[in-house]
């Protein structure tokens, strides 16, 4: 009965403390709502948009799988194209050589995994140089020939191998002498490399990226549904009108796949818009988190109103001291009675208008700090006079680069460079003009390098390329071209022209690294690295005692 008695009491008295006419009774009304409604309403919300978060997740991951498979593909195709017009100058090719020509396409198919074969093409539309067989056939009716007489280079559609059945590409260029048509030079190139990439990128568990042609047919990529290379496979990686709304609106589409489970599908168009990359994550994958995600938000609720109601109950005490000593001096002055100070609740440093103060200036101090990081980060990894990468990030994005070369059995190639008797500069017109010259040979190398060339200067006046993507041959070209830049590139003092050149030492870093890589880990990458920089230091040193001027590569000599 007493027990009953106190409960009976304590209502009115809670009801009271809640909803009185006082300042404590709102203050705790009101902090209790407070507390109470933010968790509440950011659980509710959470709830409702908790899965359009995941899905957007999830598309985002799509998408960068897919541009950097896109990103992959277009440097490869370049790589062909670069290829078969090169074949297609080629001195034994101009005067038509046909043994000759037929050596060279042999060598050369025999290095190039992918190319299966390469073909010249006469004029009258005959194979007359095959690598890959003696077989004679007219192509005039190709597409591939009549672009070729019209002068321009031709990229197929996804193809099927008549007799390998597996996907393939038809790549070609025209042989001009003097602007005359003299034939064609045709390459099939399968799609293993591609195949190898879509492949060994998966998209979470149980997603999938996938090389579409032009018809949406289905050739290359992850899946297991359709072998790879099926001529006669029927079944979609994606239904056609999902494929084309994702294209058409950029964004991650509710789709159902291959083996007809619902899944986030996405796609981006490539060659020009004849290909598409696909890929699809599928949807209970994506969503798995969803109840995680809501258990861990009521928790992380309950645990902030459990930390913060401590806190509150003090605020709230600290807000009801002030207040109340403003009512007695509000009754003294309405009795006539007139403090001769306005008194401070509590010591001044500690009211809320100081901590007010004090956190707008850390806030202000937070954001120059900030900006002072990110200064002194650019500046660490930046040589100041030139504006290149140092010789600090060119060791830690070189790395990156090559082991990611390297596990995808892509060639890497490393260019070291010197200017050439850069002493006599600075002692003949000063070294202001040798700073002048620094920055010119920085900005010339920088405009010729391509885009995915790491270039960084190593110090002095020796720069470093760090070519992904590019065997011994095609670093060879890359430095021969940087030297004619380099001739041809312009500094004046007054009428006089400064001349400068410059030698450039050449190395491919070594696949057979890699088993050194998968037996000591892959924190020794950087030891590959090294040895192709070492190797083309040595290749630099040679070119620079067989009278400068030159490129010089690793094994030459």
């Amino acid at each position: 009965m007493g027990g009953f008695w106190t409960t009976t009491r304590s209502v009115p008295a809670l009801r009271t403390l809640l909803l009185g006419n006082t300042i404590k009774s709102r203050l705790r009304l009101f902090s209790l709502a407070l507390v109470l409604l933010p968790p509440a309403l950011g659980l509710g919300f959470f709830a409702i948009y908790a899965m359009s978060y995941l899905e957007e997740r999830a598309y985002e991951t799509l998408r960068h799988v897919l541009e950097y498979d896109r990103d992959f593909i277009e440097r490869w195709m370049d790589e062909r194209r670069r290829d078969v017009a090169f074949l297609a100058t080629l001195p034994v090719v101009q005067r038509q050589d046909f043994p000759a020509m037929k050596h060279v396409f042999q060598q050369y198919a025999a290095t190039h995994d992918d190319v299966s074969g390469v073909v010249f093409i006469d004029a009258d539309g005959f194979n007359v140089v095959d690598s890959s067989g003696p077989k004679l056939v007219n192509v005039q009716d190709r597409d591939y020939f009549r672009a070729g007489q019209e002068g321009r280079a031709f990229v197929s559609d996804i193809l099927i191998g008549r007799t390998s059945g597996e996907p393939i590409i038809i790549v070609s260029a025209p042989v001009l002498v003097a602007g005359e048509f003299k034939g064609v030079i045709m390459t099939p190139v399968r799609l293993t490399t591609v195949d190898a990439l879509l492949r060994s990128l998966k998209v979470g568990r149980q997603g999938s990226v996938a090389l579409l042609d032009g018809h949406g047919a289905w050739h290359v990529g992850q899946g297991e549904s359709v072998a790879s290379g099926s001529a006669n496979a029927t079944t979609a990686f994606l239904p056609q009108a999902d494929l084309q709304r994702a294209l058409a609106r950029g964004e991650a589409v509710n789709t159902v796949n291959a083996q007809g489970q619902r899944a986030l599908g996405a796609a981006i168009p490539l060659n020009g818009g004849a290909w598409v990359l696909a890929g699809q994550l599928p949807l209970a994958e994506a969503l798995e988190e969803y109840s995680t995600f809501l258990l861990t938000a009521l928790l992380g609720g309950l645990l902030t109103l459990a930390a913060i109601t401590p806190f509150l109950l003090r605020i709230i005490r600290s807000l009801e001291r002030p207040m109340h000593q403003l009512a007695e001096l509000a009754r003294d002055m309405a009795e006539g009675r007139f403090a001769t100070s306005c008194p401070f609740p509590g010591p001044r440093e500690q009211s809320l208008w100081e901590v007010r103060v004090l956190t707008e200036a850390f806030c202000r101090m937070q954001e120059m700090v900030g900006e002072s990081m990110e200064t002194l980060k650019q500046v660490a990894i930046t040589d100041q006079l030139t504006g290149l990468a140092n010789r600090r990030h060119l060791m830690v994005e070189g790395s990156r680069i090559v082991d990611i070369c390297l596990r995808g059995d892509a060639p890497c190639t490393c260019i070291m460079a010197d200017v050439d008797h850069f002493k006599r500069i600075n002692d003949t017109w000063g070294h202001q003009v040798g700073d002048e010259a620094l920055r010119l040979v920085a900005a010339t190398l920088r405009r010729e390098c391509r885009g995915s060339d790491i270039l960084a200067r190593f110090g002095g006046e020796e720069f470093v390329v760090v070519a992904p993507n590019a065997d011994q041959v095609q670093g060879v070209e890359l430095a021969e071209r940087l030297r004619l830049a380099i001739v041809a590139a312009e500094l004046w003092v007054g009428d006089v022209r400064v001349p400068m050149t410059m030698s450039f030492g050449v190395a491919e870093c070594l696949g057979e690294s890699l088993e050194t890589v998968a037996s000591h880990g892959s924190a020794t990458i950087d030891l590959v690295l090294q040895d192709a920089l070492r190797r083309a230091d040595a290749a630099l040193y040679q070119a620079k005692q067989s009278g400068r001027n030159q490129v010089a590569v690793d094994g030459d000599f």
